[in-house]
């Protein structure tokens, strides 16, 4: 969709691996194009008219891949660049859309979507089952420790359940600790010793079962209204876990749950490897790391190796870089350039009150929901979200632009980065 120049440009020169199946030639016509899901929206309009669509298109159909074709001198905007890719929009140009389209969607091995989830089953209580509405799915992972994982995950799933039920009274959220050899996810969430642990799905009934049974195999964060998985305590559980074992736990939980979101272990070449399996099954994958030159290199070696090997669809993938201090040497654009993956913002800070929330055994958006790493899990749960999951007090206080502005100017005079 763009002017009648570009869409004649474009549909002259494709030969992608999906068939046009339509196209627009005037602003308003492609605003009132009704989409599919899982399908692809190529937006050639020149100046801001363009912009503006394409992110209307990302917002209405969040599972929709969506490109831009920007002028060549555009595409070094680092600026645009860093506002579509915090949206999933992939940035092409307008010279040789056509081509580079066609490459993207080879390349992310693009298909049709997942079959639709079963309807509702007879016996189970009106609004147990609510298959019809959209579900998300999302893995957070990274091929290095300490780069804050799990505080994330456990941080935007407890805020995403708390947010989800101000829209939604029944929105669930679901948070399982996939990283069966060292996740410690129930003790952010102040339960030490589960009753119910990830193996335990092992003895869940194989048939299709109601809200109560899958009920039962879960656990509930009372502050939040997070329902979660841990772990097992016992080190020789592990061999159990498995991606037989983690497809049971997927279906059951992705039948019932909004969103389900998945703790990932580092453990990337052991036998019995389920990682694969539920990255290739997910709707997003976070990559997380830390924004040091040694994590960033060591995770892009890991990910030119293993994407390729495990067929993951490079579309899925964002850029999270977490624990970003104060005066960091490297700015968050030409990092996410450098590691070829859309950048998932804003960067979140190193705060002091994640370590207090660990000792006090809660999530840190709600132990502190006013430090700077709660606002800006605030802001990156919208930007992944939508922005109705926004709360007021994500965005920065108006002191702390005149702060930031200071900085700038300091910085600018050492000809450094704020």
């Amino acid at each position: 969709m763009g002017d009648e120049k570009f869409v004649e440009t474009f549909l002259s020169g494709w030969a992608g691996p999906l068939p046009v199946a339509g196209a627009a030639t005037g602003l308003e016509a492609a605003q009132n194009l009704v989409l599919e899901d899982n399908t692809v929206a190529v937006v050639g309009f020149p100046g801001g008219g363009g912009v503006e669509l394409a992110k209307e298109i990302a917002a209405r159909y969040p599972r929709c891949r969506v490109f831009l074709a920007v002028d060549d001198k555009d595409l070094a905007d680092m600026a645009l660049w860093r506002r579509m890719a915090a949206r999933g929009i992939v940035l092409v140009s307008v010279n040789n859309a056509a081509a580079e389209v066609a490459a993207a969607l080879k390349d992310a091995g693009f298909r049709e979507g997942p079959a639709p989830l079963p309807s509702a089953r007879a016996g189970e209580k009106p609004g147990s089952c609510r298959d019809e509405r959209g579900k998300v799915s999302i893995a957070l992972w990274s091929t290095r420790g300490g780069v804050g994982k799990t505080a994330l995950a456990v941080s935007l799933a407890a805020l995403l359940a708390v947010r989800g039920r101000e829209i939604r009274k029944d929105y669930r959220v679901a948070l399982v600790d996939a990283d069966a050899d060292g996740g410690n996810l129930s003790y952010w969430l102040g339960c030490p010793n589960p009753r119910v642990t990830l193996p335990a799905w092992l003895d869940a009934p194989e048939d299709s079962v109601g809200w109560d049974t899958v009920r039962e195999y879960l656990l509930v964060h009372e502050r939040s209204g997070l329902y979660f998985l841990p772990r097992s305590n016992r080190a020789t559980d592990e061999e159990y876990v498995t991606a037989g074992l983690m497809a049971k736990v997927h279906a059951g939980l992705s039948t019932y749950f909004d969103t389900v979101i998945y703790d990932m272990g580092t453990a990337v070449r052991k036998e019995n490897n389920y990682t694969p399996y539920l990255l290739s099954t997910v709707d997003t994958i976070l990559v997380v790391a830390r924004p040091d030159l040694p994590t960033i290199q060591s995770i892009k070696n890991d990910l030119d190796e293993l994407a390729p090997k495990w067929g993951l669809d490079p579309g899925k993938l964002r850029l999270v870089l977490n624990r970003r201090g104060r005066g960091a040497g490297y700015k968050l654009g030409d990092i996410a350039r450098h590691m070829g993956i859309p950048l998932l913002l804003p960067g979140l800070p190193e705060d002091v009150h994640v370590d207090r929330a660990a000792g006090r055994g809660e999530p840190v958006v709600l132990a502190y929901p006013g430090c700077d790493f709660s606002r800006a899990a605030g802001l990156m749960l919208a930007n992944l979200m939508g922005r109705e999951f926004a709360g007021a007090g994500d965005k920065k206080r108006p002191w702390e632009h005149v702060a930031g502005l200071f900085r700038r100017r300091a910085a600018a005079a050492r000809g450094g980065e704020a």
